[in-house]
Order: structure tokens, then C-alpha cells, then sequence
């Protein structure tokens, strides 16, 4: 099974210390490399040759399977998390997450075992479209969600002003129109409700301030 005790017999220790904590004791117990290239020379000496090779048969869609054990192995021993070197040197190239750097030194192993480019420009304009694409998407979302909310809230302050008035000076038509508004509202609180399932979420009405 490859993901050597990897760099990493440490890794629980590491997850359990403050972020700057761990990224002075990576540097003291684990070498963690300065760039790309050096990840490269450090996974041939961490890992056996048999696990290398392994790698190198498969295809480059197969190194996500190693996101979880090799992969997690690096983003802790080698303070990914932390701001350790090398995560200075992949946020000077753009990338900000874990997630993204381990995913690319994977990739970039397997290209480099098999000879073929890095494209590591390519590979990092990926990740970045990727991330402004999710921005976009929960900036669209909101927006709606606020759209939905303005829509609703005629209908909250109809029903507000109902519930104040004495049932007996209500006209008969007020009555029979009371439910309608009242389906409609729900309606529009259960669409707002499945939105934040989907990760947006809004208040139809703010809280005061101290209330829970």
C-alpha cells in the first residue's frame, strides 16, 4: 500500500498543533521542499519503487486516488496548512489551497515520471478559473435569494398588519383572501429554504441584535 508511513508518521501530532506550530516543527522533523521540482526528488526517496512505478503505469486521472492518503500525507508534513515554504512558494504562483497544491505536485509527478510537460501555468489557471467560477455562482445565488426576499416581504407585512387587527373588524373578503397570501408566503419561505441547501443563505427577516 502505497502513502509510505510516508513522510508521516507525524501527521496526526501535526494536525493537532497551531498552524504556526506545526510549520516550525515540519521544518525541524520533515524536509519540506522549496518548489515544485524538489517535491519531485523527495517523493522518489520517500516512496518505494514499486509504488513509483505503480504510478507511472497508470494514467494521470489516476493519481486522484492517492488525494486522501499521499496527498493528505504532504498537505501535513509538509505544511501546506501551515505556510510552510513550500506553500509560500505555491501562493507566489497563485494557489491558495491545499487541496490545489497537492492535486498539482500528484499531477506533476506523473508528468514528470513519463516525461511529458508540467504545463504548471495551465495547471494553475485551472484551479483559478475553478474557484472564480464558485464565486460567481454563490454571488448569482445571493443575489436571487435577496430578489426572493424582497418579494416576500410585502407579503410578511400584510399578514403582520393582519394578525394586529380584532378578528371581528375584518371584512368577509379579507378573510377568504387571508390564506391565499398565507399559501403564498410559505411557498416562497420553503424556495428560499431549499436555496440554502444549496449553500446560500439568507434571512427573510433580521434578527435584533442580542436575540438568539
Amino acid at each position: 500500500m502505497l502513502i509510505g508511513t510516508m513522510l508521516l508518521a507525524g501527521c496526526g501530532t501535526v494536525q493537532r498543533m497551531p498552524e504556526e506550530e506545526a510549520a516550525t516543527q515540519n521544518e525541524n522533523d520533515v524536509y519540506i521542499p522549496e518548489n515544485l521540482e524538489d517535491c519531485f526528488v523527495q517523493l522518489k526517496k520517500l516512496l518505494k519503487p514499486e509504488d513509483i512505478e505503480r504510478m507511472k503505469a497508470g494514467s494521470e486521472d489516476d493519481m486522484i486516488q492517492y488525494h486522501f492518503g499521499l496527498g493528505m500525507g504532504m498537505r501535513n508534513a509538509w505544511g501546506l496548512w501551515g505556510g510552510s515554504r513550500l506553500a509560500k512558494w505555491f501562493n507566489a504562483q497563485g494557489i491558495t489551497h491545499p487541496d490545489d497544491m497537492s492535486c498539482i505536485i500528484l499531477d506533476s509527478f506523473w508528468r514528470h515520471l513519463n516525461e511529458k510537460p508540467i504545463n504548471l501555468e495551465q495547471q494553475i489557471k485551472y484551479y483559478q478559473d475553478y474557484w472564480k467560477k464558485q464565486k460567481e455562482a454563490q454571488r448569482v445565488g445571493a443575489d436571487f435569494v435577496q430578489r426572493l426576499a424582497g418579494r416576500l416581504a410585502p407579503a410578511n407585512q400584510s399578514l403582520d398588519r393582519l394578525a394586529c387587527r380584532p378578528q371581528a373588524n375584518l371584512r368577509p373578503s379579507r378573510r377568504r383572501s387571508a390564506p391565499t397570501s398565507w399559501v403564498q408566503d410559505m411557498k416562497l419561505k420553503n424556495t428560499i429554504r431549499s436555496l440554502a441547501v444549496l449553500g446560500v443563505s439568507i434571512s427573510c427577516r433580521r434578527r435584533p441584535k442580542g436575540r438568539t
